[in-house]
Order: C-alpha cells, then structure tokens, then sequence
C-alpha cells in the first residue's frame, strides 16, 4: 500500500480508479469448486439444506487475494506487447482491486484510462468510479464509469473528495488530507465531556490510518496511550481510571489539529526529479525521511517528503527476535528502497525478497544495542562528546 500511494504522487495529472466485482469475475476450476461448497435452511430450520457451490472467488477463502493478483497480472501480461505503459502500471500502480496513477498531462491521462478500460474489458472485467485532479480528464470519461460523487460532473463544479485507498484525496487541491469524523462513536466521547471505556480509546484510535507517516507524531502517541491501558490490564468495557483521563484529553485536544493539516499529492511539478534516503542516525528514535531531490533552480521554492518512518520501539514487541527481525526487514526495506521503485528507482537494482541473512540479523543487533545506549546513557555520552570528564 505505501509503494502504491508514494507512486501515486510522482505523477502531475493523478487518476484513481477501482475493478467493479472483481472477485466475482474470477471463476474456479471445476475440480476445485467443490471446496465452496456451502448449505442453505432460510427460515426453516427443519428441513434438510440445500446443498450450493460457488463457482467464483469467494471473499473469506485464505487463497483468494492471491488468486485474484494472479488472474490480473496474467491477463495484462497477455497484452503487454499492445499496452506495455498499461501492463507496467497494472503491476505496480494496483492495491487488489484499487488503482492508483497518473501522466504527466490531461492528454495522456485520458488516453491512459481508455486503455485502461479496454485491457480489463478484454480479460472480462470493468474498471469504473474514475476520478482525477484534472476537470479535463474526468469530463472526457463517460458518466457511467466515473465515481459515484462525479457522475453529474461539469466544469463548474467541485471535484469531490474520494478515497485513494485509506487516504482522503481532495481532487479539486490535489492534496491529502486527514478527518475526524466519528460516526459510530457518541459526541461526548469525542469531544473528552464523557470517560470513554478502553474498546471505545480504541475506536477513537483506529480511523487515524496514515501508511505515508505524515501525522506518525500524533499516531505514536495514540499507540502510547493504548499500550499504557494494556499494560493496566483494564477491561474492554470498563472506564479510564483517573490518572489516565489526563493523557486521554490532552490527545483529543491534539485531535483536532490534523484536520488542518494538507499534503500536496503531487511530489512536483518539475519532471526532472531523482528519490534518496536520508536516515538520520545521529539521535535516536529519529524519523527516516524518504525525500525527492528537485533541481537546483527550484530547489528554494520547493521541498517534498515522501513518506515518515515511525521511531522503533523495542517495548512494543513481544520478545527479542521479533524486535531483531523487523527492525531487520526496515533496515532492508531502506537500503533498497523497494517502496521508490517507479522511475525514481536506481535502473538494474536488485529487489531482494529472501529470507533475513545472519549479516543482518548482526547489524540489526548492533543499531538496537547503538539505540538503547543512546537513551539509556544520553547524559554521559554528551559529556564525552563535550569532553568533559
């Protein structure tokens, strides 16, 4: 999810779209079918059931996501010599049904839809709810493939804000955002007049989704007050003790300030652009930012993060080889830099995909005993560094 959205913004012109009923579309092989097999009362409990099999992809089956990918990519892979753009983006620019893209200009991205929708039209399927930043692109798609907020579209009006995956995207600005609209949750619990129980901290939690890291400060904290009433042990449906109504308010009065908050979808303007990883080792926890290294002429006016990576927390895990191997996973996810692939991606790099070398579970070892003692001996290692006794 994170690769798709950080490709999403490299684009000038942004597209979204989404495959209508794909599951449905994919049919199993006889042979297998009888592993749908499923019985039906209705009302009369008495009567023996009937007896029913499902012939296509069913939602709960543990193998149906990757079966669907499957089915997706070989479809476009039959058609790459014709749409080649298409194929690629197909297997890059798509979170299961979900597809997130762009061109560099209304032109192209218009003619990119259409081939869009001719290749999954080939393979059986329809790919609908279109939606773009450009008024140009969406009034040249047909009404009934465009998103349910644009079908009545025209150029004096407002392009509506849709949900690129799990990040409200704001066309008409192009710009992401972050909401606090609670529909399931009683006001008074928003707004701190009412002690919540610890399934309703949850729920307040939870709807703060940010793969990008933009708002990752105001989540970390969120994560920190859950662990604090974990480790209390409080029930589910019992109310916040007294003193942990105070961490409780003084995150909901922080709530409020994401609202306000605006990323640009689009890196920049400026084609000419090169990605780079910049960790910043020297106090920890530190934030890793990904960053986009515009020319120098635009330099000044101009500066993109791409995405924030959360500090690591060793109490948040279980035991010590979990801690080894994620941290392992991350030091490798920023060393090649999967996530940044599109263009911006070094040409002929490797993607490694293996299972964790002893070499890195070792250096994962050492940045987490580095970490410890920066924090554990913060006082003493300033003073060396001041060299003072």
């Amino acid at each position: 999810m994170q690769a798709v959205l950080m490709r999403f913004r490299k684009p000038v012109v942004g597209i979204m779209g989404d495959i209508k009923e794909m599951f449905q579309h994919i049919r199993i092989v006889a042979a297998d079918q009888n592993s749908q097999r499923f019985l039906w009362r209705g009302m009369e409990r008495e009567k023996v059931p009937d007896v029913y099999i499902m012939e296509a992809v069913i939602f709960n089956a543990a193998c149906s996501p990757s079966s669907v990918l499957y089915v997706k990519n070989v479809n476009a892979a039959e058609y790459e010599s014709e749409f080649p753009v298409i194929v690629e983006a197909i297997k890059s620019g798509m979170y299961m049904d979900d597809l997130l893209n762009g061109e560099d200009d209304a032109v192209k991205a218009t003619q990119m839809i259409k081939d869009f929708v001719e290749l999954f039209r080939r393979g059986g399927m329809q790919i609908c709810n279109w939606a773009s930043s450009s008024k140009q692109v969406v009034k040249n798609i047909p009404p009934e493939l465009r998103a349910k907020g644009l079908r009545n579209f025209d150029t004096n009006s407002e392009l509506a804000v849709e949900r690129a995956l799990v990040v409200n995207w704001c066309p008409e600005q192009d710009e992401f955002k972050f909401n606090t609209i609670y529909h399931k949750i009683e006001t008074d619990i928003v707004t701190g007049v009412k002690n919540p129980t610890k399934t309703e901290v949850l729920q307040l939690i939870m709807p703060v989704i940010d793969p990008l890291g933009f708002v990752a400060h105001f989540a970390v904290k969120a994560k920190i007050l859950f662990q604090q009433l974990w480790l209390s042990t409080i029930g589910w449906d019992k109310q916040l003790q007294e003193n942990q109504i105070a961490s409780r308010k003084k995150w909901l009065l922080k709530l409020e300030e994401i609202t306000v908050l605006t990323i640009p979808r689009c890196y920049s303007t400026n084609l000419k652009m090169a990605g780079d990883v910049f960790p910043d080792a020297s106090v920890w926890p530190k934030e890793k930012l990904v960053e986009v290294k515009l020319p120098e002429e635009e330099m000044r006016r101009c500066v993109g993060v791409v995405a924030v990576r959360e500090p690591f927390g060793c109490p948040r895990f279980p035991s010590w080889m979990r801690a080894v191997r994620t941290n392992s996973w991350i030091c490798r996810f920023i060393t090649e830099d999967t996530s940044f692939n599109y263009s911006l991606k070094r040409k002929g790099a490797p993607v490694v995909t293996s299972e964790l070398t002893v070499a890195e579970l070792e250096r994962s070892e050492h940045i987490i005993f580095k970490a410890v003692q920066r924090e554990s001996f913060a006082g003493e290692i300033a003073g060396l560094r001041q060299r003072k006794p």
